[in-house]
C-alpha cells in the first residue's frame, strides 16, 4: 500500500512541475520565423526579438534577434522623485537601456549612455522608480524598468553540466518574469540539450547562443556569441525529477509519523 502510494505521489508532484513549466514557457510564443519584437512603450525602440531556437532533434540552436532602433527608456516618467541612499550593484537586462542626467524621459538631449544587456552598474541612491548612478563622473539616473539586483545573479553557485529541458521554457535575460516579454530572448522545447553555468533556488543560468547585432564575419554574416542568460529550474529534467522525489519522501516520512501518532 505504501508503495502505490508513493507512486502516485511522484506522478502527482511530476504532472504538477510540468504544468507549472509548461505556464513560464511556450504558451504565449510566436510561431518560427515571426517578428516577435516589442514595441517599448512610449519610444520607437524595439527589443531584440528571437525565432525559433530549437531543431529536430530538440537541441538548441541560435537565436536570430531583429535590429535595435534609437535606444531609450520605457515612458516611466515620475514627478519629483526621492532618493533615498543605497549601495546596490545593478544589472541591465533590456537590450540597450538609457543613462540619463534627470528622470525626464521626454528629453532625449538627457540621455548620455547606453548600457547593453550583462552591464553592471552600482546605484547610489532609489526612489519609486529610478535608481541614481555615477556615470562619467556626474549623478545619473537609470529606470527600474530595464535593471535588476544583481544580487539574485551573484547568490547563484557556479556549475558547468549539461542539462536537459522537460516542458517549453522561455530564455530570459534576468532570473525574473517580472520584465514581462521585455526579458524574453528566447524559446527552449522539450528535449532540448545545454549548458547549465550557475543554478540558484529558483532559476539557473545557461549559455544561449544568439547572433550579433553589431559585428558580422568575412562574408557578411552576423557573428555569433554564447550569453548567460535564465531558465526555470522547474523546465529542467533533473531538477524536476529531484524536487518531486524530496518531496515524496518528505510526505512519507510526514505520513508515517501522522499515523506513528495517531496509534500511539
Amino acid at each position: 500500500m505504501k508503495k502505490k502510494l508513493l507512486v502516485v505521489l511522484l506522478a502527482s508532484i511530476l504532472l504538477v512541475s510540468a504544468v507549472a513549466c509548461g505556464n513560464e514557457g511556450a504558451g504565449d510564443e510566436t510561431s518560427a520565423g515571426a517578428d516577435t519584437s516589442i514595441q517599448v512603450p512610449g519610444t520607437d525602440a524595439a527589443v531584440p526579438g528571437t525565432e525559433a531556437v530549437t531543431n529536430g532533434n530538440g537541441t538548441a540552436e541560435t537565436s536570430k534577434t531583429t535590429e535595435t532602433q534609437k535606444p531609450s527608456n520605457p515612458d516611466y516618467n515620475e514627478e519629483t522623485p526621492t532618493f533615498k541612499d543605497v549601495n546596490k550593484t545593478l544589472y541591465v537586462w533590456y537590450g540597450k537601456a538609457t543613462i540619463r542626467t534627470s528622470t525626464n524621459t521626454d528629453d532625449d538631449e538627457n540621455a548620455i549612455g547606453w548600457p547593453v544587456e550583462g552591464t553592471l552598474l552600482t546605484a547610489t541612491g532609489e526612489s519609486e522608480k529610478w535608481y541614481r548612478i555615477q556615470y562619467k563622473e556626474q549623478t545619473c539616473y537609470i529606470s527600474k524598468t530595464v535593471v535588476g539586483d544583481n544580487a539574485k545573479i551573484a547568490e547563484m553557485t557556479e556549475v558547468n553540466e549539461e542539462i536537459e529541458i522537460s516542458g517549453d521554457v522561455n530564455v530570459r535575460t534576468y532570473p525574473s518574469t517580472d520584465g514581462g516579454d521585455l526579458t524574453k530572448r528566447g524559446l527552449l522545447k522539450k528535449g532540448a540539450k545545454v549548458t547549465r553555468v550557475a543554478k540558484g533556488e529558483e532559476w539557473s543560468c545557461i549559455l544561449f547562443t544568439v547572433e550579433s547585432e553589431t559585428e558580422t564575419t568575412a562574408d557578411g554574416k552576423p557573428k555569433t556569441e554564447e550569453k548567460r542568460y535564465f531558465i526555470f529550474n522547474e523546465c529542467i529534467k533533473n531538477d524536476a525529477e529531484t524536487t518531486a522525489a524530496e518531496t515524496t519522501v518528505a510526505t512519507e516520512a510526514a505520513t508515517e509519523a501522522a499515523t506513528e501518532g495517531a496509534t500511539a
